[in-house]
Protein backbone atom coordinates (compact mmCIF):
# COMPACT_ATOMS: atom_id res chain seq x y z
CA UNK A 1 0.00 0.00 0.00
CA UNK A 2 1.15 3.57 -0.58
CA UNK A 3 2.44 5.75 2.24
CA UNK A 4 2.60 9.47 2.90
CA UNK A 5 5.02 11.38 5.10
CA UNK A 6 3.46 13.13 8.08
CA UNK A 7 4.88 15.05 11.01
CA UNK A 8 4.63 11.79 12.97
CA UNK A 9 6.41 9.75 10.32
CA UNK A 10 5.21 7.58 7.41
CA UNK A 11 1.52 6.64 7.36
CA UNK A 12 -0.22 4.03 5.27
CA UNK A 13 -2.82 5.73 3.06
CA UNK A 14 -5.43 3.16 4.07
CA UNK A 15 -5.22 4.52 7.64
CA UNK A 16 -6.13 8.08 6.63
CA UNK A 17 -9.85 7.80 5.96
CA UNK A 18 -11.50 10.87 4.42
CA UNK A 19 -8.84 13.57 4.07
CA UNK A 20 -8.86 17.11 2.71
CA UNK A 21 -5.56 17.56 0.93
CA UNK A 22 -5.53 21.36 1.11
CA UNK A 23 -7.20 23.14 4.02
CA UNK A 24 -6.86 26.74 5.21
CA UNK A 25 -7.57 27.36 8.87
CA UNK A 26 -7.03 31.09 8.46
CA UNK A 27 -6.10 33.19 5.43
CA UNK A 28 -4.74 36.70 5.92
CA UNK A 29 -3.42 38.08 2.65
CA UNK A 30 -1.39 41.31 2.68
CA UNK A 31 -3.69 44.32 2.98
CA UNK A 32 -6.76 42.42 4.20
CA UNK A 33 -6.22 43.34 7.85
CA UNK A 34 -5.69 47.00 6.95
CA UNK A 35 -8.68 47.20 4.59
CA UNK A 36 -11.13 45.00 6.52
CA UNK A 37 -10.15 44.98 10.22
CA UNK A 38 -13.64 43.79 11.19
CA UNK A 39 -13.15 40.57 9.23
CA UNK A 40 -9.75 39.55 10.55
CA UNK A 41 -9.05 41.26 13.85
CA UNK A 42 -6.02 40.50 15.98
CA UNK A 43 -8.27 38.77 18.54
CA UNK A 44 -9.33 36.26 15.87
CA UNK A 45 -5.73 35.68 14.77
CA UNK A 46 -4.67 35.09 18.40
CA UNK A 47 -7.45 32.50 18.87
CA UNK A 48 -6.49 30.67 15.66
CA UNK A 49 -2.81 30.57 16.64
CA UNK A 50 -3.61 29.24 20.12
Amino acid sequence: MATINSVLGPLDTSDLGFTLSHEHIMVASPGILQDYPELIGTDIIERVVD
